[in-house]
């Protein structure tokens, strides 16, 4: 069963009751409460942004780490246009902040994470930098993996977002885009997790169904 919580996609019933979630990105712990509530899940939820972070879920399965992750430590200024979800991009305006900047694989180590269930990106382009920096055994933890790559955004990334879909894929994951015209909602998901057949059926007809039915709902608005 295929299920989408703001924005992206995963296959339910291969997340386990009680399982793991890293949740990158977490603004106001919206996807980290709907993970609670249907899987009574362990959530660590990481979002940079003061305001943002403090609306997080206080309670014992939601661990809140306020940092910006990526593929490196140190600190990083976030810009935070009106109206807008915070970026890494000036160019977008708004006031900043400087937050600290969080290495995936010391965050995972930190944290003694040994198995994900499902991995949430949705980092506003970090995601470029933290995929390039992760290393076969990274991959090794992963079931699931959401992520929202902004190259609709920024159409330069392009190339390089087609490189890192590559990258999952040589370490073992089935690449699915839900999105029909961009890579906002991808999917990628371990071989083995599934059998090919289901993979083929999610990658070649759900998809196209989902994206004919909401273009449908669309035109009837």
């Amino acid at each position: 069963m295929l299920r989408k919580l703001f924005d992206h996609t995963f296959i339910g019933d291969l997340f386990p009751r009680g399982g793991v979630v890293v949740d990158l990105g977490g603004n106001r712990g919206e996807f980290a409460r709907e993970m609670r509530s249907l899987y009574d899940a362990r959530v660590y939820v990481v979002e940079p942004v003061p305001e943002l972070f403090n609306a997080i879920p206080k309670e014992k399965e939601v661990v809140g780490i306020l940092a910006a992750v990526s593929g490196k430590n140190g600190e990083i200024e976030i810009f935070l246009p009106e109206g807008m979800c915070a970026t890494m991009n000036s160019a977008a305006g708004g006031r900043s902040i400087i937050a600290k900047e969080y290495k995936y694989a010391d965050l995972i180590a930190d944290h003694k994470i040994e198995k994900i269930d499902l991995l949430k990106m949705d980092i506003e382009c970090a995601e470029i930098s933290l995929i390039e920096s992760l290393l076969p055994e990274d991959f090794n933890k992963i079931t699931q993996c959401a992520v929202e790559f902004h190259d609709f955004l920024y159409p330069e990334l392009g190339p390089r977002v087609e490189e890192l879909k590559k990258k999952f894929e040589d370490n073992g994951f089935y690449c699915i885009p839900f999105s029909l015209t961009t890579n906002g909602d991808v999917l990628f998901v371990k071989r083995g997790a599934i059998p090919f057949w289901k993979y083929a059926y999610l990658k070649y007809f759900a998809r196209f169904w989902r994206g004919g039915i909401r273009k449908i709902k669309k035109i009837l608005k």
